[in-house]
């Protein structure tokens, strides 16, 4: 189980046609995937698939 103070991050890359690039704005620790509303759907989503 994380902390609650634990924050994920790492590298993020968008296809730009058929380039792939890193995008420095969320592989930097300052956006907390956890706290994102999407990120709290699809761990839930997640849990009440697993029963």
């Amino acid at each position: 189980m994380r902390s609650i103070t634990q924050k994920l991050y790492g590298r993020y890359a968008i296809r730009n046609n058929d380039k792939v690039e890193l995008d420095p704005g969320y592989s930097d620790g300052s956006y907390d995937y956890l706290a994102q509303d999407w990120y709290k759907a699809v761990h839930l989503l997640l849990q009440l698939s697993e029963g």
